[in-house]
């Protein structure tokens, strides 16, 4: 289950969090950061395989932002 934080985080703020994850990760396409409320393990899933990073790295990389 996700952190109420972090769920704030994409719910209130993805437009800005989208292009910072763009920015440092150049190779993420519109599609890959495609985000919908409440579907959140899609999106985590399709980062894990783009970036080759686990959802707990891809969740704290975000909490940064």
């Amino acid at each position: 289950m996700m952190n109420i934080d972090l769920q704030h985080i994409l719910a209130s703020y993805w437009d800005e969090v989208k292009t910072k994850l763009k920015a440092h990760h150049p190779s993420l396409t519109e599609e890959d950061l495609s985000y919908i409320r409440g579907r959140d393990e899609e999106l985590f899933l399709r980062l894990e395989k783009r970036l080759g990073k686990t959802t707990d790295e891809i969740k704290e990389e975000l909490r940064k932002f």
